[in-house]
């Protein structure tokens, strides 16, 4: 399986989340950075084995945190579009930047 690409905007919203995290609590935001990685590595294994939300884009949930990782399936890469907080309005997020890929 090839590896996983992403959004241009992942990286900052995953930075963005991991300060927040840390400013609550040191150590908090490497944890957030782990269970994200934990979450894309088991999309990567086994993109199948999560649901499909909107069109083509699947979600995996985070363990511990309330975020999802959002990603769809071109072929055998997958595509991280974002990582986002489970209250937000995904729908529209989603649909803008899976426009963009």
């Amino acid at each position: 399986m090839p590896a996983p690409r992403g959004h241009p905007a992942v990286d900052a919203e995953i930075r963005e989340a991991t300060r927040s995290h840390e400013e609550r609590c040191p150590g908090l935001g490497d944890e957030f950075i782990e269970a994200v990685r934990r979450a894309v590595c088991a999309a990567t294994r086994a993109p199948s084995r999560c649901a499909v939300r909107f069109a083509d884009i699947r979600r995996l949930k985070l363990r511990r945190f309330p975020y999802s990782v959002w990603f769809f399936m071109h072929g055998q890469t997958v595509y991280v579009l974002t990582v986002l907080h489970n209250k937000r309005d995904n729908r529209a997020v989603l649909a803008a930047k899976r426009n963009e890929v």
